[in-house]
């Protein structure tokens, strides 16, 4: 099958050969009105086919210009939709990255509140031991001396609950 176009240019051509024959047959023959009759509609017939295949044919041509700015519409959807999808892949790593910093602060915050809980109870002791040993030493009971050692579950104690353990005991004024 022949493309629209070029079916057209040989309807066209068909239709001038047709005419020239019509004319030449004419001049040869002026007895055959009926034939020629028969003949002008047949041309009348052709220029209609002639009409419809150029509708046909611009009809096609639009088609194929909205094609062509749909497959563009296409490939600048198809270039946003990856810049989407490699954005949406970014955010996820990150997304993942702050679950994981987030787990790690959440298990360093469990073991600060732990040692704070320590260190709070440790405090607290040494205040009460601080304000007995104060107490005796206002109201003048030294005579039951208690020694003062570090809880065993303590590893280590505050400086400062050092440095009221090992300073030398207040004279009395």
């Amino acid at each position: 099958m022949l493309p629209a176009q070029e079916e057209v240019h040989v309807l066209s051509e068909f239709s001038t050969h047709w005419i020239s024959s019509l004319f030449l047959n004419d001049l040869l023959q002026p007895h055959k009105d009926s034939h020629l009759l028969y003949l002008e509609q047949e041309l009348e017939s052709l220029k209609v086919v002639l009409d419809i295949k150029n509708k046909q044919i611009h009809e096609q041509e639009k088609r194929l210009t909205q094609v062509a700015k749909l497959m563009e519409q296409n490939v600048k959807l198809d270039d946003y939709l990856k810049k989407l999808q490699q954005e949406n892949e970014d955010l996820r790593t990150r997304m993942d990255r702050h679950a994981a910093l987030s787990r790690q602060l959440s298990t360093e915050q469990v073991v600060l509140q732990e040692s704070l809980q320590k260190e709070s109870q440790v405090n607290k002791r040494l205040s009460m031991e601080n304000e007995e040993l104060l107490w005796k030493l206002h109201n003048g009971d030294l005579s039951s001396p208690r020694k003062v050692s570090p809880s065993p579950s303590l590893n280590f104690p505050s400086p400062r609950a050092s440095a009221m353990l090992s300073s030398p005991p207040l004279s009395p004024r």
